[in-house]
């Protein structure tokens, strides 16, 4: 079982104080990565014994809320690792048989375990490359009569100019190219965009659906809920129908922060849920999955677990 987390438990007493998304993320993670049945005692055991509970019934109840939480994700995504089962979660097979959902859990550990994200972690880009490419995979079977792309923007190869980007859009749904040379400095990446979906095969036409999507892999990600910002890329390009925004992230999120995200985005949020709840293990390619394998093992493997 691995360590409890360095962030998001803390002591409780007459109120739950732990975050439940965290305290569910080391329970996934220590059933996946430890290969281990993990049950609810397991659990209140733990964070009994160091002292973030002195009362079992109150540890038993924050229990409950984990897990009524974990029934969710468990009801919408289709695993082969792991299962969730009335009193535990059972360890099936290993954790490269959910690719997709290894990714997710450690790119979400490096939040609440940040000596060890520091020390074996290293930065965001191929974690940044390899959520683009999960989002293409699940947006297409979200919507799957518009063709999606990524920007190329991920910092592990050598990246288009934003021109470039610019006209492969214009040419991928038949847009307008605006003010480009206002907005393009020769500094400019992406502009905020890391995948986008148009309907293609309309000839001469514009595409009538367009979608831009922001995936951000790191803690900072409530940051970029306003990104790519439609105004700025309304002047660069004449898109003629207004685009969909949307943002991916790998992460769990509350109710709360869910609804207040799609206000700022004004668009539709692809957390872990539905972000896997699109995706099979058989549409991962040989490439991206020795690249999440090797990415994940090379980080997991350096988790500090209870003897």
């Amino acid at each position: 079982m691995i360590e409890l987390p360095e962030k998001g438990i803390s002591t409780s007493s007459k109120k739950h104080n732990c975050d439940m998304i965290a305290v569910a993320d080391w329970a996934i993670s220590s059933a996946l990565f430890g290969e281990q049945d993990l049950s609810r005692t397991d659990l209140v055991d733990v964070l009994m014994e160091n002292q973030v509970y002195t009362s079992q019934d109150f540890c038993n109840e924050f229990i409950d809320q984990v897990w009524h939480y974990l029934e969710h994700f468990f009801n919408h995504v289709k695993l082969r690792s792991i299962a969730l089962e009335t009193r535990k979660i059972s360890f099936r097979d290993d954790w490269r048989e959910d690719l997709a959902l290894a990714y997710c859990l450690t790119a979400s550990l490096r939040k609440i375990y940040s000596t060890w994200s520091k020390a074996h972690c290293g930065n965001h880009l191929i974690q940044g490359a390899i959520l683009e490419e999960l989002t293409k995979i699940s947006l297409s079977n979200y919507h799957p009569t518009l063709q999606f792309k990524t920007t190329g923007w991920s910092g592990t190869a050598t990246n288009a100019k934003f021109e470039e980007l610019v006209n492969n859009i214009c040419s991928d749904a038949n847009f307008t190219q605006k003010d480009l040379q206002l907005w393009d400095n020769g500094q400019i990446k992406d502009l905020g965009l890391d995948v986008y979906g148009y309907l293609p095969g309309h000839g001469r036409r514009p595409g009538t659906h367009f979608m831009m999507y922001q995936c951000a892999s790191g803690d900072n990600w409530q940051d970029k809920r306003s990104t790519p910002d439609l105004n700025i890329w309304g002047d660069i390009i004449k898109t003629y129908t207004t685009p969909i925004k949307g943002m991916s992230i790998p992460f769990f999120v509350d109710e709360t922060d869910f609804q207040k995200s799609l206000i700022v985005i004004k668009g539709p949020l692809l957390d872990r849920t539905t972000l896997l709840s699109k995706i099979s293990p058989d549409q991962i390619s040989e490439e991206l999955a020795n690249t999440i394998e090797e990415w994940v093992h090379e980080r997991v493997d350096k988790l500090q677990y209870y003897d």
